[in-house]
């Protein structure tokens, strides 16, 4: 082998990551062993006058990010070299591949497994498992490391850099369904527990759990049109297994002998239901989503609880999908047992309609009003005080027209954005507005021949608070070709945004920028890049900017 393979895996070993499911029956004799990917090189040059750089005069940098595929599974590797970083380092490396055959899907080493979003959703796992679907039959099972033991750290190094101490957590799961896509039912159950002898508790502060959770889910489609969806979880989670002492709340003997519960112990649900009925004219859909206070799945890294969501969601679709009405109308609110200090409840209605009458024609219309306020829970609100108290109403209303015209010879495209939210808050009587508009306009036209575009921009934005009014607007413009049958690209831009502040003329920025592109082969291509960019106004600078590249395609 040649000095510079060995150079070449050197740089490899260090970049482990993880690879996709790969289908091995797919294989043929030519996907044992392939390599391929990108190298690249480039300099920078740097210039700015006014203020302090913030970047150097000079810099460098070659990347990498070669493919290894190795009967069908592939291995995507990255690394980078610059002038700043000389050595070749990384917080962790993780490696995992799903090989599949047919109807069976092995799971080995890292993976992000998803059995539902209750239960085991996405965590990382550093272990084995599968997934098997012969016929109608879904049978998924999954064991490893949720967390590595992490301990406690006794360094002076500063605490946002040290990691947060944790037990090793060891977790399972299991999944068994039946069904087809139209009609199916699924259980699934999910547990796990932290190891308390992994690492040195000094503290006493760091308390190891072990949490159970119990999911059902049914999709189910009735009479042709209507549609039934339902996830029932529930939770049994243990603070802290070095307690002793019954649970707070009743379990049947058998399971609180099998999980192990004692005082710490707690039990939480959550429910996930929608009906509906679709129709090729019209669609209604009621969704109701409940997540018990304090429930959790140490399958899971986050999880909003204590809150129950209401919607409803019709919708109408008329002249085969040319006009689309849309709305959505939903209650939500916290404050389920009646245990917090306060109630918050939210209202949120939306409406769309959507028009596409002619090819060269489209319209979208969008409204949303979004409507919170609080009320006593435990603690009565004070009447004389706005700290605690909330009523806000916030709408929006987006509009969006687009025109385009495909000829032989000329693509033109015509576009209008228009955006106004406006916030109020009805408890701050001293000017609690806020609103901000958006206003885009493009016409884009291309010269197919030559191909070369063409495209012209104006935006105008405007940011309306209390103590003042800020307005930044101005015009953009770029060019772009391509020649030699796509082997060189030209590109030239520019824009020139003014801001204004409570009706007085702050300042300019200004700005353009020249891009090349020129492949060489198809395996080299070269590039270059020049950017200028000046503002003016209370702190006024110019910087200039220049590339050079190089790209090497394996």
């Amino acid at each position: 082998m040649r000095p510079g393979r060995y150079l070449f895996m050197f740089l490899l070993v260090p970049f482990c990551t993880i690879s996709e499911s790969q289908d091995l029956s797919s294989l043929t004799g030519k996907d044992k062993f392939d390599i391929s990917g990108q190298l690249g090189a480039s300099m920078v040059f740097y210039n700015v006058e006014g203020r302090e750089a913030n970047r150097p005069a000079f810099s460098w940098m070659l990347v990498g990010n070669p493919v290894i595929t190795v009967y069908g599974i592939t291995f995507p590797f990255s690394f980078t070299v610059s002038e700043q970083e000389r050595s070749f380092q990384q917080p962790f490396n993780r490696f995992g591949v799903s090989p599949s055959y047919k109807w069976a899907k092995l799971h080995l080493g890292y993976r992000n497994v998803s059995f539902s979003k209750y239960t085991l959703g996405g965590h990382t796992i550093l272990g084995g498992g599968g997934e098997f679907t012969p016929g109608k039959f879904r049978i998924g099972v999954m064991y490893g490391q949720l967390l590595r033991p992490v301990p406690f750290n006794s360094s002076i190094l500063p605490v946002q850099t040290q990691q947060v101490p944790a037990y090793r957590r060891n977790g399972m799961a299991f999944r068994f369904g039946y069904g087809t896509a139209s009609n199916n039912a699924d259980i699934i159950i999910f547990r796990a527990s932290d190891v308390t002898g992994s690492i040195a508790d000094t503290s006493q502060l760091l308390l190891p759990g072990s949490n159970t959770v119990v999911s059902f889910i049914t999709h189910q489609k009735l009479l042709k049109n209507f549609v039934f969806d339902l996830e029932l979880a529930n939770s049994i989670y243990t603070e802290d297994k070095r307690l002793d002492g019954e649970p707070g709340m009743k379990l049947i003997p058998v399971i609180s002998e099998l999980i192990g519960t004692n005082i710490s112990t707690t039990s939480s649900n959550a429910i996930d239901a929608s009906f509906g009925y679709d129709s090729k004219v019209f669609d209604l859909k009621m969704r109701l989503r409940q997540i018990d206070p304090g429930f959790r799945s140490m399958g899971t890294y986050f999880m909003q609880n204590n809150i129950r969501n209401i919607t409803i969601e019709p919708a109408v679709t008329l002249s085969g999908d040319k006009y689309i009405i849309a709305g959505s109308l939903g209650f939500q609110r916290d404050n389920l047992k009646e245990s917090l200090a306060h109630q918050t409840n939210r209202t949120i209605g939306s409406v769309r309609v959507a028009a596409n009458p002619v090819k060269w024609y489209r319209a979208d219309i969008n409204y949303s009003n979004y409507d919170i306020d609080q009320k006593a829970g435990i603690n009565p609100l004070d009447p004389l005080s706005t700290i605690n108290q909330i009523s806000q109403t916030t709408s929006s209303i987006n509009l969006v027209q687009n025109l385009s015209f495909a000829g032989k010879t000329l693509s033109q495209n015509v576009m209008v954005t228009l955006n106004n939210q406006l916030m109020t808050d009805h408890v701050n009587e001293t000017g609690g507005s806020y609103r901000t508009f958006v206003a885009m306009g493009s016409y884009v036209v291309g010269y197919m021949p030559l191909r070369i575009n063409l495209a012209l921009n104006y935006s105008y934005s405007t940011f309306d608070i209390p103590s003042a009014v800020n307005t930044f607007h101005g015009p953009s413009a770029s060019l772009s070709s391509s020649l030699l049958k796509g082997r060189l690209n030209l590109a030239v831009a520019g824009s020139r945004l003014s801001n204004i502040l409570d009706n007085t003329l702050s300042g300019h920025i200004t700005s353009g920028s020249f891009s090349s592109t020129f492949r060489i082969t198809k395996m080299h291509m070269v590039r270059a890049r020049l950017y200028v960019n000046n503002s003016t106004g209370v702190n006024s600078f110019t910087e200039t900017k220049g590339e050079l590249g190089y790209g090497f395609i394996f």
